[in-house]
């Protein structure tokens, strides 16, 4: 979404004449209302840590955004989980950036959650989870995924920009035991 204004509060939605590329490809223009008009694209494949948005302003000059953030390219917890003593995630080696968090999110036999957040300072191949982070769930079956996460505020050339990326693993089923 682009806006234009000198201020949040004076903020009006902007459509861009030539629209917005993302990694090289046009993006669907979709307006929300008078609120704002918002640029998507599905892209399917694998993540790259690299993320280039690309227009022109209004005097025509070519204007790219990019984006960065790493993926996570392997996780394992150690299952069974235990309530009393905690556990481990193992990933390759993994660095929190500012502006970045990890969450663990688990999904139960009946569709509830429970998280658990690693914030931006983390480093490492192992996460320790320790029962009083582990307190809330119950035993049983979870479906573990992770996400990585970056929000971040930028101003450059008389420009803010508000960014948020996020980066889902694939589930890995988790066993809780007391």
């Amino acid at each position: 979404m682009f806006f234009e204004g000198d201020s949040v509060g004076n903020a009006r939605p902007k459509k861009l004449a030539s629209g917005v590329r993302f990694q090289g490809q046009s993006m669907r223009e979709k307006a929300l209302g008078s609120y704002a008009i918002r640029y998507e694209r599905l892209q399917p494949g694998p993540y790259t840590g690299r993320h280039v948005f690309e227009f022109q302003d209004d005097a025509g000059r070519k204007r790219s955004v990019v984006l960065s953030m790493a993926g996570i390219k392997q996780m394992r917890m150690e299952s069974p989980l235990r309530l009393k003593t905690g556990g481990v995630l193992s990933m390759e080696a993994q660095s929190l950036q500012p502006g970045e968090t990890l969450l663990l999110l688990f999904t139960d036999e009946a569709g509830d959650t429970f998280s658990v957040t690693l914030a931006e300072g983390f480093s490492g191949d192992r996460a320790v989870l320790t029962s009083s982070q582990l307190s809330g769930m119950h035993p049983g079956t979870y479906e573990l995924y992770l996400v990585k996460k970056q929000e971040l505020k930028t101003t450059r050339q008389n420009r803010t920009v508000l960014s948020a990326i996020e980066y889902y693993s694939p589930i890995q089923e988790v066993v809780v035991e007391p």
